[in-house]
């Protein structure tokens, strides 16, 4: 049990009898345990005290203590170590890239407790705090596996939204050679993310 926030388990499972009998429906094959008893949806579910419940949140408060259920029980030590396990230096950059899960638009995927998220929000909340409700994390580099917090600004929708846009309109009238002076969109990344 959690005896520092005094959490109890949601349902009988400290009971030894009610162990007991869980444990007399899982079957051993080929190193693997199984549950040979009533599934709802899937997942092993008995019938303890008049209520169905999940086996295997009963067994791991029987052995564990209660699973909290608020991002309370979050472990931002192991978020840090996850993170920054998975981060690498890019030669000739200030960049740290996620070298980890990515996300179908190339942006790292991290646990974090019960979640994952965007391992750069991670990096982002890790060095400076909570972002503010609704904004995002603009990266002045361009790189969306860089978690490098020099590099993280957070910004509200309309004004990160209208910064990729002119970084797109700039780049391409660039490349078709309407700009007769030269133009450094790193330049550009930088200014943008004082604003």
């Amino acid at each position: 049990m959690n005896k520092e926030k005094n959490i109890e388990p949601t349902h009988d499972c400290a009971e030894s009898a009610v162990i007991e009998r869980l444990w007399d429906r899982v079957i051993l094959i080929e190193g693997c345990l199984f549950w040979n008893g009533k599934t709802s949806n899937g997942y092993a579910s008995a019938n303890v005290g008049g209520k169905s419940i999940s086996v295997n949140r009963c067994l791991w408060e029987a052995l564990n203590g209660a699973i909290p259920d608020s991002p309370e029980h979050w472990h931002v030590a192991q978020s840090e170590e996850r993170l920054f396990a998975r981060l690498q230096p890019v030669p000739g950059s200030d960049c740290l890239v996620w070298t980890g899960s990515l996300s179908p638009r190339g942006y790292g995927r991290v646990r974090r407790g019960t979640r994952t998220m965007f391992a750069h929000r991670v990096a982002y909340e890790i060095a400076f705090g909570d972002i503010p409700p609704d904004y995002q994390i603009h990266h002045s580099c361009g790189n969306p596996r860089c978690c490098n917090p020099e590099h993280l600004v957070a910004l509200s929708p309309g004004i990160h939204l209208a910064g990729h846009a002119a970084e797109r309109v700039i780049a391409a009238a660039i490349e078709a050679g309407e700009f007769e002076f030269e133009f450094d969109l790193g330049e550009f990344r930088r200014l943008e993310a004082n604003v």
